[in-house]
């Protein structure tokens, strides 16, 4: 990997002309070119679940891994029919902070179960951590219509964002480790 290449990625909060800058000057540069350290990451799953449903819709068929974009450019990216800059833009984003949690996951120390599930938790924004908890972490599910009442939401909007909130937080099997989670999240509420 060239020198110039880490860190040419507009990721984040980067203003718009410099993701510009990389769409007229690096478009034609394959992807683990300009994201130092995707091809450590390359046999993870794309969690199509954090991006947009067009990322989703228009990449997923043909994109599983981080191995299958790592030799796209931008342009071809961009190439795929309804898939538009910020489609392109928040797939990116994603594989830039999959190899970020990576690299700080392999230079961390190790932690407790409680410290690891507060730390999964302390991601949740404040609705969705309280209709997990309401929903899925409670000994006794409160319904939908229950929930949206409290927390003042349309109940649509409870039916629509928990299968998306479940998909992004929780692990998509029941198993043993699956229940000792829920009992660590149980003993924090």
């Amino acid at each position: 990997m060239s020198p110039q290449a880490s860190s040419t990625l507009p990721v984040g909060s980067a203003s718009a002309d410099s993701w510009d800058e990389v769409i007229d000057t690096r478009a034609g540069v394959p992807i683990n070119e300009l994201i130092d350290g995707l091809d450590d990451i390359a046999a993870l799953a794309i969690p199509y679940a954090r991006l947009p449903r067009r990322a989703y819709n228009v990449f997923s068929a043909q994109f599983a891994s981080w191995s299958d974009i790592a030799g796209q450019t931008v342009s071809a990216l961009l190439s795929h029919p309804k898939a538009g800059e910020g489609t392109v833009r928040a797939l990116l984003t994603a594989a830039a902070d999959a190899v970020a949690a990576y690299q700080a996951a392999a230079t961390s120390s190790r932690v407790g179960a409680a410290t690891a599930v507060r730390r999964l938790v302390a991601e949740l924004d404040d609705r969705d951590r309280a209709m997990l908890s309401a929903r899925l972490w409670a000994p006794l599910a409160e319904s939908q219509r229950t929930l949206a009442d409290r927390l003042g939401l349309n109940i649509a909007w409870i039916q629509r964002n928990q299968p998306r909130a479940q998909a992004r937080h929780v692990p998509p099997a029941r198993s043993s480790r699956w229940d000792f989670h829920t009992a660590s999240l149980r003993s924090i509420w």
